[in-house]
């Protein structure tokens, strides 16, 4: 198991968040260690490229590169998704104006 940093630009909202949280999700043997709207600690399989991942978030809408591998001790897995609120929209808005595409 290798433990990746990800830098993902373009999350600026909790939808966003959970769009790239489900991307990941989808990926075999791995797990999220960290999650939040600049990126993403995460463990995979030594078999995983980084480029699967960054092909993942991708096809969510986002950018993204592998910033660094990170060798730490094994982490607790992320409890929970991340909390993150934003401002409510204005009246007649729709979505946040992000790149998730909440509405």
């Amino acid at each position: 198991m290798k433990t990746l940093k990800l830098d993902i630009r373009g999350m600026t909202c909790g939808s966003c968040v959970r769009s790239v949280e489900r991307a990941l999700s989808s990926i075999t043997d791995l797990t999220i260690k960290h999650l939040d709207k600049t990126g993403a600690l995460v463990e995979v399989d030594d078999s995983v490229a980084g480029d699967a991942l960054i092909d993942v978030i991708r096809g969510a809408g986002f950018d993204a590169t592998v910033d660094a591998t990170v060798d730490v001790a094994p982490l607790s897995p992320m409890r929970g998704a991340q909390e993150v609120t934003h401002a409510a929209s204005p009246a007649g808005a729709t979505g946040c104006g992000c790149s998730c595409g909440s509405r």
